[in-house]
């Protein structure tokens, strides 16, 4: 049954995936409005925010940050060169 039902939700996988992209355009476009804006701006927004548990927090650690004139360059090495030790 586990099998079974597994590939069912394999197979009708990009179904689902070609029926959400809308949602998620939808949803992203409106994400960035409210990024650029301020969540501390609506108050609604930002319980409802709070109540999801996702918050569109700018500059944070976990949202990578890219710059387009450096992305076609290696980054510099980083760390500590073990070969002197």
């Amino acid at each position: 049954m586990k099998k079974a039902l597994k590939k069912l939700i394999l197979a009708i996988s990009p179904i689902l995936d070609i029926l959400a992209a809308p949602l998620v355009l939808a949803g992203a476009l409106f994400f960035k409005v409210i990024r650029r804006y301020g969540i501390a701006r609506l108050n609604l927004c930002r319980r409802i925010f709070w109540a999801v548990g996702v918050m569109p927090v700018t500059d944070h650690y976990y949202d990578p940050f890219f710059r387009k004139e450096e992305l076609g360059h290696p980054p510099g090495r980083i760390g500590t060169c073990l070969e002197s030790i």
